[in-house]
């Protein structure tokens, strides 16, 4: 372990994901702002996803892991495994990270330069690509009310709305209004702790999950419920939006998104994502 405190802190909740775990780690293990932890939680795999920890762990003293005996669906209340993770943080900031998604290498620092500029901002988040089938990218153009950014063949943009708004009502276009993605997220930890230092299940999660669709039942939406309370506790002005793309969301609705090699990154560059230019301050 670090003798040092880091800077940032990362939790990646993974189960049964040995062949792509190393994948999304080596996406935060190779951040340009490389004062991090990394805390794999264990969700009791019964694949080779411990050997694969164990792996990272010899290449790289940042990696820390916990290791869950009991898979947190086949409890009987609902868990959320990043808790475990949670509770042995110890950096200033926090993020989070699924096991088959993807960072930019600048999405640390540059989420860490928006919260730094301005001190009253506690929850930093970016733009993501969404790498998805052809036919489910046609149906997302089909049902998708939004202004897309960018559509590649097999990935789209949807950028945020300016300023954030809580759900208060559900209807048929739910599945495509604003929603601030877990691993989209820089949180500051002393908005975390500021609501209680745990991510809870939403309350309305039963009621969502019918808006988004029988694929996405298992969602618990714990980030849009920590979002909520973030602000109902320190007001909405707390949130602050950075429209770049910093982060690659995969839907996992084609096999080759399983795949280990598989670039999500330059994936989309192929489809025609331009690398956004840095700003001036950074040259």
């Amino acid at each position: 372990m670090m003798a040092h405190r880091p800077r940032v802190s990362v939790v990646m909740r993974t189960w049964n994901r040995a062949g792509i775990l190393p994948r999304a780690a080596r996406s935060v293990l190779g951040q340009t702002a490389p004062d991090l932890e990394l805390i794999i939680v264990d969700d009791a795999s019964t694949d080779g996803t411990a050997e694969a920890i164990r792996s990272l762990q010899r290449s790289d003293e940042r990696v820390l892991t916990v290791r869950r005996t009991v898979n947190s669906r086949a409890l009987a209340r609902r868990h959320e495994p990043m808790n475990e993770g949670l509770k042995i943080c110890r950096g200033e900031f926090i993020a989070h990270l699924d096991d088959d998604n993807v960072w930019d290498p600048f999405f640390l620092q540059e989420l860490l330069d928006v919260l730094e500029r301005d001190p009253s901002k506690l929850i930093a988040y970016s733009d993501s690509c969404n790498h998805l089938s052809e036919p489910r990218l046609r149906r997302v153009l089909r049902d998708d009310r939004r202004s897309l950014r960018f559509v590649g063949k097999t990935c789209f943009v949807a950028p945020h709305l300016p300023t954030f708004r809580r759900f208060e009502r559900f209807d048929s276009t739910f599945s495509y209004v604003d929603y601030i993605d877990t691993n989209e997220m820089l949180v500051r930890a002393a908005a975390l702790r500021g609501v209680g230092s745990c991510w809870l299940p939403h309350p309305r999660a039963a009621v969502i999950n019918r808006y988004q669709g029988e694929e996405f039942g298992y969602r618990t939406h714990a980030d849009i419920h920590f979002v909520e309370r973030v602000m109902g506790r320190f007001g909405s002005t707390c949130l602050v939006s950075l429209p770049r793309v910093l982060c690659h969301y995969i839907e996992h609705t084609h096999g080759f998104h399983s795949d280990p090699e598989f670039d999500p990154i330059a994936t989309a560059r192929r489809q025609g994502l331009r690398e956004e230019e840095r700003r001036a301050c950074a040259s």
